[in-house]
Formats: C-alpha cells, structure tokens, sequence
C-alpha cells in the first residue's frame, strides 16, 4: 500500500486470525502497525493506492483505539450516543448491560456524563464496552493502554484479557503485554512481517530494551 508522494507504508503483507485466536502485532513507531489494523477496518485514506484484499469486514469487526477521548463525541452524553451504536448495529444489549460488561459498577454516572467529564481509563472502558456490545468476531485493539496510567492500564488489559472465546487482533510497541494477551505474536518492521513469534533478533531486541525498562519480567 502507497501513499501519494510513492511512500510505501505495507509491503507484501499476509495476516490470518483463527476464530478465537488472539494474535498480537508487534513493531515500533512507524512499523505500519496502526495502518494495517485501518487497512482491516476499510479506514484507511482514500487517496492511497492499495492493492490485496480483507475478507473480513463491517459487522463483524469492531475496534478499541489508542487515544479514548477521540473516540467518543465530545458533544453528546456517554449513554445517549452508546444507545445510537447499539441501534444501528441491532444489537440486543442495553446501555446499562453494555456498561456493565466495561467494569463499571456506577452505570448512572458515566451514561450521564461527557467525555471530557471521565478519566482517560474510563472512557477506554467505555470504548470497549461499545466494542463489545455489538458482539463482533474480531475485535482490534490498537495499542489500546499506550495514553493510559500503570493503573488503568492493568484495568484496560484484565477487562479484555476476560474476552478469551473472541478473536482479537492486538496492536502494541510492548512485547512484554503481547506475550501476555495474545496466543501468538507477528513482527512488522517497515511495513513487512519478519517474523511470526520472538525469535526474530528484531523482536528480541524490542522486548529486551522492555525488560530494561522495567516493563516486563
């Protein structure tokens, strides 16, 4: 896939995931990882020149990006414009129930409230509870917890590590949380897998630099 000027963000790239598998993607700033996931949702700038296929597409998908606020209207309550998503997708759950599934216990409060009005944490739950209540068969979390605290991070990471039935592609720079969340791991650098796993010496890199860190064991 190109982008006007002839730079090339994926290159030859092949991706499945197995129903009920959790695969991770793994690479740097500028590894073509968020572009893939837009590629698989049909997002993805009309002036590219793109060339392949997804055959996985519209109902069937939904997504929790990175920045949570973005995501949500800034001009409508939480609960009014979760009931218009749930409508259009037909789907049976209520914005009490949905709520629910995100881990909030004060479902009033938040359904009453702005974006602008809860914590980064909160409205990340609230953008995965919307994800999940439209049931999808693939769910794709672009680096869902990278504008989040350690501790709404943990929260972010246990509430979808709960949905282990569903098949999830898991986008993150992080090795450390792809080998806990994800069955397997690809490695995309450039715009290209170089590897599926952590045996690449690219990826090993990654997840050492993580370790010194402090962000991984």
């Amino acid at each position: 896939m190109r982008y006007p000027g002839g730079a090339c963000a994926l290159a030859g790239v092949s991706l499945s995931v197995a129903e009920g598998e959790r695969v991770g993607l793994l690479g740097e700033s500028g590894s073509g990882k968020s572009t893939l996931g837009l590629a698989a949702l049909g997002l993805i700038d009309p002036s590219a020149r793109v060339s392949g296929e997804v055959r996985f597409r519209g109902r069937r998908m939904s997504a929790v990006f990175q920045e949570p606020a973005q995501a949500l209207n800034p001009v409508l309550r939480i609960g009014r414009q979760m009931a218009e998503v749930l409508r259009a997708h037909r789907s049976a759950e209520t914005v009490e129930s949905a709520l629910s599934v995100g881990g909030f216990d004060d479902v009033g409060r938040i359904a009453r409230s702005y974006a602008h009005r809860v914590s980064g944490g909160e409205c990340q739950r609230v953008s995965i509870a919307l994800a999940l209540a439209c049931r999808p068969d693939l769910l794709i979390a672009d680096e869902p917890t990278a504008s989040l605290d350690s501790i709404a991070q943990a929260r972010i990471l246990d509430l979808l590590a709960r949905e282990h039935r569903r098949a999830m592609l898991f986008v993150s720079h992080d090795p450390a949380v792809l080998y806990r969340m994800t069955d397997r791991i690809v490695v995309l650098r450039q715009g290209a897998v170089v590897e599926q796993g952590l045996e690449d010496p690219y990826a090993r890199g990654l997840l050492a630099a993580c370790r010194s860190m402090g962000g991984g064991e």
